[in-house]
């Protein structure tokens, strides 16, 4: 129990980090609020620290897939076909194309194109 309460000052930027514009501040509040209204389960330290692990991993994981997007977001900005198409497909799935297929300019027709996606 000492483990999860010496951690309780990082449950709402927890709470912001994970709920993001899902969650909103008045609700995180809220639930801030009430935890500390209630006795709640006893969590041994062992059960504290790996539940900091696997937030702490989700946040990481999280960082990862942003720091990707971007890098999708530049190779497509770069490739003029790939921008020009995203809006219809988007970034990503165009930019998974490209690199899979090649550029739909060498192709003879879309329907070729997408049967060298499949």
């Amino acid at each position: 129990m000492k483990a999860v309460k010496n951690h309780f000052p990082k449950v709402p930027r927890r709470l912001e980090e994970f709920g993001g514009w899902f969650l909103t501040v008045a609700k995180a509040q809220s639930v801030v609020a009430r935890t500390r209204e209630t006795v709640g389960v006893p969590v041994t330290q062992g059960v504290g620290y790996e539940l900091n692990f696997i937030a702490d991993t989700i946040l990481a994981l999280r960082k990862q897939a942003q720091d990707l997007e971007h890098i999708v977001e530049r190779s497509s900005s770069q490739r003029p076909v790939v921008k020009l198409l995203s809006p219809a497909f988007g970034k990503a799935t165009m930019a998974v194309l490209y690199w899979e297929c090649g550029d739909p300019g060498q192709y003879s027709c879309g329907p070729a194109y997408v049967k060298a996606g499949s």
